[in-house]
């Protein structure tokens, strides 16, 4: 791509989306899993009405649904808020009701009449370009993609689209050579899948499968092993641990999963996934754990915290949150997991004061864009380890909404004098692709660096660092 014909310029943006859903009121949603659910809550908060689900026409014919999923109301919803925490992975539901609406077979779709949000997880071009070849018109019948109608006026808006390849033409010099400070074809060549594949993830009309980075299958390898690895970590309750033994598989499940003296549902749930997607496997060998230091820079509520201390037992995870609310939730669990060290403070350059735009996981230092704003305290991360005296870091991820290059700034004597495996997510700025490959490579040449995509859309991009021997 760089050193070819440039990709043609796209024509839409996120605000095209926005568009469609306020073109209309009644909606139909394509796709049963979490994207699906999700997406009906959103569309009920916005005023508009869900018709029916479209099952995936892709996968089999349809089942008759439990009873749970053919009633409808707000303590059913409530019931199923619950349980489906889990389910939220498994993309093949295809019951004939979901949450009291129907589930519609897609051969029987007067598609011309439907406006149709795609919300699949897994592999969704498929089915875009099943829905094209069939002459249903993006933007006039469907969109997919639905998690972008949020990104207006934030800071994503640039993150894919005319805005991107406005940036990616402006700076293309230093995306190709961001891309030669990969070490292997592999992420050399998965750098350039992503970057094309932001300039033309809105062009529903051309986008063809293979234009997807193939971490969109990454859904198959979650829903494999999603629910050995939360039975794995849940804890019997107290007193039911041989009774949990005997009963139905589902029932003692439900148990542990419910265990008020264990974990809360919601870490384990997300911490289960995290494990099972393989995001962290990259970062330590999991054997000799025992004294190792790991730094979670974005820690939230604690289920990276969670996935890191359960993946490499031994070691201490130190859980950066400077989020009021999150770090409350971080405490609970370090309560009940001593390997986390919860520390309110955001990672920069240096340490100070700064205002936070509260968006929940999406809080970042202060643009403007935010629903609520509050104070949080800063600390760089050479700062943090003088301070805590400690002997060693083994091991450093950052997935801190935009504020990875003046972390990593921040730490710059860390890495050179600990030498820890780097896990730095690329996703949340444009200038992020290109600027945090080339300054590691730049500022800690022993460095060999890596591009890797965890998760099922493009956004999970991390560059991965291992010093030499």
């Amino acid at each position: 791509m760089f050193d070819t014909a440039m990709p043609a310029r796209p024509r839409h943006t996120v605000i095209d989306l926005q568009r469609f859903v306020d073109s209309a009121d009644d909606f139909y949603i394509l796709g049963t899993g979490w994207q699906a659910i999700a997406y009906r809550q959103f569309l009920i908060y916005r005023g508009k009405r869900v018709v029916a689900f479209i099952r995936n026409p892709l996968l089999p014919p349809l089942r008759r649904a439990t009873i749970r999923h053919r009633a409808y109301g707000p303590r059913i919803d409530f019931i199923n808020s619950l349980i489906d925490q889990c389910e939220s992975v498994i993309e093949d539901y295809v019951g004939d009701r979901l949450y009291g609406i129907e589930v519609l077979d897609p051969e029987v779709v007067d598609w011309k009449r439907a406006k149709t949000i795609v919300c699949l997880q897994d592999r969704p071009l498929d089915v875009v370009s099943w829905l094209r070849d069939r002459g249903i018109v993006p933007y006039e019948d469907f969109i997919a993609y639905p998690d972008m109608i949020s990104w207006p006026g934030t800071a994503w808006e640039p993150a894919v689209g005319i805005p991107f390849f406005d940036y990616w033409q402006a700076n293309r010099d230093n995306f190709r050579r961001a891309r030669d400070c990969f070490d292997d074809a592999t992420s050399r060549a998965l750098f350039e899948k992503a970057i094309a594949f932001r300039i033309k993830a809105l062009e529903f009309d051309a986008l063809m499968p293979d234009d997807q980075p193939e971490s969109f299958d990454s859904w198959r390898r979650i829903a494999a092993s999603y629910y050995e690895i939360r039975d794995r970590y849940s804890r019997p309750v107290p007193g039911l641990g041989l009774p949990s033994k005997l009963m139905p598989e589902v029932m003692a499940r439900f148990v542990r999963y419910f265990n008020p003296f264990g974990i809360s549902p919601k870490i384990l749930h997300r911490a289960s996934w995290i494990i099972s997607s393989g995001i962290f496997d990259h970062i330590l060998h999991p054997r000799n754990a025992a004294g190792r230091v790991i730094l979670d820079c974005g820690a939230f509520e604690g289920e990276s915290s969670a996935a890191l201390s359960w993946l490499y037992p031994g070691s201490s995870v130190y859980a950066f949150e400077p989020l009021a609310d999150a770090f409350g939730k971080l405490e609970e669990l370090a309560a009940k997991m001593p390997a986390i060290h919860p520390v309110k403070q955001g990672t920069w350059e240096s340490s100070g004061t700064a205002t936070l735009d509260d968006a929940g996981e999406g809080s970042r230092v202060s643009n403007d864009q935010g629903d609520g704003r509050q104070t949080i305290s800063l600390t760089s991360i050479d700062e943090f380890v003088a301070s805590r005296k400690l002997a060693r870091v083994d091991a450093i991820k950052m997935n801190i909404e935009g504020a990875e290059m003046p972390s990593l700034r921040g730490a710059a004597e860390t890495i050179d004098r600990f030498r820890p495996s780097l896990s730095i997510c690329s996703e949340h700025l444009p200038s992020d692709l290109w600027e945090i490959p080339t300054y590691l490579k730049q500022t800690h040449p022993a460095y060999s660096l890596s591009f890797v995509n965890f998760g099922p859309h493009i956004w999970a991009s991390y560059v991965v660092g291992k010093a030499g021997a």
